[in-house]
């Protein structure tokens, strides 16, 4: 699997994840820092990342499907 660590993520975190085989990136080292939500919702679809995040709000939102657009 593929995960994005969202700013708030502490990036240690990254290391136990790719330990067990996984792709695993924080949010400045694909050169978005400071992004807005919707943006990084599209960034990791387009990788076939999930994202891990503290940020509840942008969770709530993902649950109503109301971040992120993608064209196909």
């Amino acid at each position: 699997m593929r995960f994005l660590l969202d700013e708030n993520v502490d990036a240690r975190v990254r290391e136990p994840i790719r330990a067990e085989g996984h792709d695993c990136w924080t949010v400045p080292e694909s050169g978005l820092a400071g992004e807005e939500d919707p943006n990084l919702s599209v960034y990791a679809h387009k990788l076939g990342a999930v994202i891990i995040t503290h940020d509840r709000a942008f969770s709530l939102k993902v649950k109503r499907h109301i971040v992120g657009h993608t064209s196909t």
